[in-house]
């Protein structure tokens, strides 16, 4: 954690608190049931709503610890000993106030003994002696506001401790005082000790181990296939920029390693399974309420969150009623998850995913492409050429849905595909299917619009042209689509409308739109092959489906079905014709898959054998050996796998992504995973930036291949969605125009070791990337958590909230909220909102400059102007602090003044223009800002010189006055601008106010006054008498 103070660690450790208490007050507030109180609503003011997939997560966790210890406190006990329940680095958990509410306890005595940094408990204990309807449950009750033996609120039932857990000879000093020694005693922690070091960690065990009757409950993250899993990466990444390393988990990866940790340290019984397990173990009728309350549809990445966290239970006590192992979430069974158990010494480890398919799997190269136009999750691609040198990905998400195509082609001179004007734009697709369907053509068919909302509609990609073609009869994404030797597709199950799940088939020709077909079952399906009575398939969505043409031939495997369960059937699937004529599908063979997955794509390479490619899996994590698999279609069984040389630091995370074949030569195969990744919770988003080429051989060598935005069509399209141009394969050239928007150039880098050389970089009034600067300790102390806890929590701070991705001074997408800083850069961190700060004077916001050294003198001495920017220190206009959430742009602008970006932590990508450009640009007369929306969205206007820059920590950013500048933060965001005049301009400079160092030159001022009433000279005149003056008084002018 470099060189941070104990002091700044111990502060990151409690803005982890601060981050977690408004999810879990975001779950309480839409996932209770009516007649649960809600204690989270006294220690988060403001609530913010959280995304499903961090709801969902967040549930699952409260879920989890709740089960253990509502059993610990029903346990019927003889010996009438009290129960301690003892929450270890508890935050502003409220737990004892809601078992006290509900009056657990199994007839005994209970008190409740929350454990955490003096300074948190401080605030904790001042809330509940405040609250009345906390207080309520308490009796006796006694606060603290200064500490005594370091109890700071004591009731009969509650006792509030503030200690550093790291200190145990405290601790036990403070359980003999209050006579918890001798208690039958549960430690629950979540997510807490993880922040521990190892050693203090596993003392912390032992001691607790020491105690006669004594059980320990932990919830944390682990490792389950290392920390190069995609998941894991992130994960482990997002912690380390907190400054809040996971401490323990290098050491203890697996439940294997963690049910032993505690087994080696004294406990008799552990066991422990992973979150997807205890996911499974709760009642369907449950688990049917939460899918009602928000739609989501993030199962891939809520599968691989749970299977990132576990729940242990150990005890040393032989006077339980229970055990660990008699709890369900810990009981082996062909559900989902993975388990892990050590009793009485003998550790026994189980799970069906956890290793190889093959343990040792052939290896072949796999060639990552990479561009950032196809960071795209959730799409679909198809060739569109036998020869495999063109394919197209349409859709997805990227920041927000997607409805435009790329090309994806070997043919360095294509410049785009058209766009298919007979879709509606309004809203972007994602989970839909596009199949090829002959040379040149591909069907697209449904997808869904949010959750829950499935399109029907379908289009064909032919030669060029879109047109859309028969409608399904209702609604479906993450269905499976396969062409047939006659360019029929053919369409399995999906999600429909409101989140049905379809068991039908649908045959889709030219001629006759989608018909249903018949699924008979003409002989008895295996035993443990999922169906329902009548012998249907059982409905599902995200399964794996291919056709082999040739042999007439398909098969389909897993998928997820109604009730949250991922599928283990396999079957092969034939079109059959009865004696009257009709025709209908029939599932020939099949057979039951031991390592049975979602959100897979399957291929048929030849004749032998089936390729799947990625998806989750339905017990332990799948491991990367496990990715991609193959399938023998002689015996039904996958038997081996194919381990494919991902570099272990840019392994794709193999969900969300499209996958297509491409033949070479005649039994040789080339399989291209387009896109993928998701969001990895609330730790950031996990993108596949390009396109693997897995080859099937190892002789083939991998393509070069570029990746091309589609072109927009003129408003002069034919009709009917038809579109028509100067067209061939897929290569669309522009019929006019020699000319085509410049690729934006670097800006130039410089070390800067002296004033004389900034000095040197004024006067050529360039941009310039500087380094070799010191800017202070706030590139390293600048923490979320560190902010908030030196800010303050409570202060409040006036911050745009923007409707998209994109902010707009002329749209006004934006409004200003008044927020607490605490929860603004918990929100802007978790990037749950598009948020954005610029700092104003606190003293005199309308009239004053900001300054940084006045408005936050506690961040006074952490940021730093260095010797070599003396310029700028004597000059000093102003110095806004600027904090953003990932992903939130500012719009294009310019400064009149001089200034420097000092960025001090995230990423953000700027894009810049000379001053010449402003006329190209959109700046209406007299405005500062452009017109255009997002800058980096659409190509730069011809005629335009763009600029690109991406800052990271300690990067300074000389910007001269007048240049044009637009910023799009990567991930969240803090910087320091600062604004400052040059000498010999300074008697140019308007008079009065300039708060934001955006107002322009006297002369300019000055001129359009004159402007307005030159006009005026001209007014009543015919128009073209009027223009032709104007022009020539503008030429006269710009002469000089």
């Amino acid at each position: 954690m470099g060189n941070l103070s104990k002091a700044q660690i111990d502060a990151a450790i409690i803005g982890t608190n601060n981050s977690s208490i408004v999810s879990k007050r975001s779950v309480e507030k839409l996932y209770s049931h009516d007649n649960e109180h809600q204690f989270l609503r006294y220690f988060v003011r403001k609530p913010q709503r959280r995304s499903p997939i961090i709801n969902r997560g967040y549930w699952v966790r409260m879920q989890a610890v709740d089960f253990v210890v509502r059993s610990f406190l029903e346990e019927k006990r003889d010996d009438g000993k009290k129960k301690v329940v003892v929450n270890l680095g508890c935050g502003y958990d409220p737990l004892p106030f809601q078992y006290l509410s509900r009056k657990l306890g199994g007839g005994s005595e209970v008190l409740y003994v929350d454990i955490d940094y003096p300074d948190l408990m401080t605030i904790k204990a001042s809330i509940v002696n405040d609250e009345p309807e906390i207080k309520k449950f308490l009796t006796d009750t006694r606060h603290f506001e200064t500490p005594e033996e370091n109890v700071h609120f004591q009731s009969k039932e509650y006792l509030a401790l503030g200690c550093d857990l790291r200190d145990l000879e405290i601790v036990k000093k403070i359980f003999q005082k209050h006579d918890i020694t001798d208690a039958a005693i549960l430690f629950t922690a979540e997510v807490s000790l993880t922040y521990m070091t190892r050693e203090a960690v596993d003392n912390l065990i032992a001691m607790a181990a020491g105690l006669p009757d004594s059980r320990f409950s932990i919830l944390e993250q682990f490792l389950p296939d290392g920390p190069n899993h995609p998941f894991a990466r992130t994960m482990i990444k997002h912690f380390n920029k907190l400054n809040t390393p996971l401490q323990s988990i290098s050491a203890y990866p697996t439940l294997r390693d963690q049910t032993e940790r505690y087994g080696s340290r004294g406990y008799q019984t552990v066991a422990a399974c992973d979150l997807l397990a205890f996911w499974d173990s709760i009642p369907l009728d449950e688990r049917k309420r939460v899918e009602t309350i928000e739609p989501f549809d993030e199962w891939e990445e809520f599968f691989l969150f749970c299977q990132h966290y576990f729940i242990l239970h150990a005890t040393n006590s032989s006077s339980m009623n229970s055990k660990p192992d008699d709890m369900k979430p810990f009981q082996f069974h062909d559900g989902s998850g993975q388990w892990s158990k050590h009793a009485n010494g003998n550790p026994v480890y189980a799970t069906s995913d956890s290793a190889p398919v093959s343990s040792q799997p052939e290896i072949f190269k796999a060639h990552l492409t990479t561009d950032r136009k196809m960071k795209r999750r959730c799409g679909a691609a198809a060739t569109l050429d036998t020869a495999g040198s063109q394919i197209v990905y349409h859709g997805g998400l990227a920041k927000s849905r997607l409805n435009s195509a790329l090309l994806i082609t070997q043919d360095s001179s294509a410049t785009g595909i058209p766009k298919n004007t007979a879709m509606p734009s309004s809203d972007g697709r994602v989970y839909h299917t596009f199949t090829q369907i002959g040379d040149g053509k591909a069907l697209l068919i449904g997808g869904r619009t949010s959750p829950g909302k499935s399109l029907k509609d379908a289009y064909i990609l032919d030669n060029g042209k879109w047109r859309r073609v028969q409608d399904m009869p209702e609604g479906r994404s993450r269905h499976c689509a396969v062409s047939l030797a006659n360019g029929d597709v053919l369409v399995y199950g999906g999600l429909g409308p409101e989140n049905k799940v379809f068991d039908s088939f649908l045959l889709w020709s030219e001629e006759k739109g989608f018909r249903e077909v018949e699924f008979r079952v003409t002989r008895p399906l295996d035993a443990t092959a999922p169906q329902t009575p009548d012998q249907k398939l059982k409905g599902r969505f995200s399964a794996g489906y291919c056709w082999d043409p040739v042999e007439a031939v398909g098969y389909l495997a897993g998928g997820m079905d109604e009730d949250g369960c991922v599928l283990d059937d396999i079957h092969e699937v034939k079109f059959e014709t009865d004696e009257n004529g009709k025709t209908y599908l029939t599932p020939t063979r099949s057979s039951v898959d031991n390592h049975p997955r979602m959100g897979h794509t399957m291929h048929c390479i030849n004749r032998d054998f089936v390729i799947m490619v990625g998806g989750v899996a339905k017990k332990g994590l799948q491991p990367a050996e496990n990715d991609v698999v193959m399938f023998d279609r002689r015996s039904m069984d996958v038997t081996g796998s194919r381990r494919y040389n991902f570099p272990q630091d840019r392994q794709p995370l193999l969900i969300n992504h499209s996958t297509v074949i491409l033949p070479n030569a005649m039994a040789n195969y080339r399989v291209m995973i387009c896109g993928g990744g998701g969001v990895c919770f609330s730790f950031g988003s996990c993108d596949n930036e390009g396109i693997w080429e897995l080859s099937l051989s190892e002789d083939i060598s991998p393509s070069e291949w570029s990746f091309i935005e589609e072109v927009a069509i003129s408003s002069k399209a034919p009709d009917k969605g038809s579109i028509t141009t100067n067209f061939n394969a897929l290569s669309l050239v522009p019929e006019s125009s020699n000319h085509s928007p410049s690729a934006p150039q670097p800006i130039p880098k410089a070390i800067v070791t002296t004033a004389s050389d900034f000095e040197k970089i004024i006067t050529a009034s360039r941009p310039v990337l500087i380094s070799g600067v010191n800017l202070g300790p706030c590139t390293t102390a600048w923490t979320p958590s560190y902010l908030a806890s030196v800010v303050g929590s409570d202060r409040p701070v006036s911050v745009h909230v923007a409707t998209t991705t994109s902010m707009s001074f002329h749209h006004k997408n934006f409004k200003y909220s008044t927020m607490g800083f605490g929860d603004f850069i918990n929100a802007a961190e978790s990037g749950s909102s598009h948020l954005y700060f610029r700092s104003l004077s606190s003293q005199n916001p309308t009239s004053a400059p900001a300054n940084i050294a006045t408005d936050f003198p506690m961040l006074a001495n952490d940021f730093i102007l260095p010797p070599q920017l003396e310029a700028v220190r004597k000059n000093q206009h102003s110095s806004p602090l600027r904090i953003s959430s990932a992903d939130v742009g500012m719009w294009l602008h310019y400064d009149a003044m001089a200034n420097i970006l000092c960025h001090i932590r995230g990423r953000k990508r700027l894009r810049l223009y000379p001053p010449s450009d402003v006329t190209k640009l959109s700046f209406p007369p007299g405005a500062s800002t452009s017109t255009i929306l997002d800058i980096f969205e659409i190509p730069s206007p011809l005629g335009t010189t763009p600029y690109d820059v991406e800052m990271g920590p300690g990067d300074v950013l000389y910007i001269p006055p007048l240049w044009l500048h637009a910023a799009k933060p990567i991930t969240m965001c803090v910087a320091v601008n600062v604004f400052f005049r040059g000498e010999m301009e300074r008697e140019r400079w308007p008079e009065g106010r300039d708060v934001y160092a955006n107002r322009d030159i006297k002369a300019y001022e000055r001129g359009r006054e004159k402007v307005r009433a030159l006009k005026k000279e001209f007014e009543g005149l015919p128009e073209d008498v009027r223009g032709f003056y104007l022009a020539r008084l503008a030429e006269e002018l710009m002469m000089g």
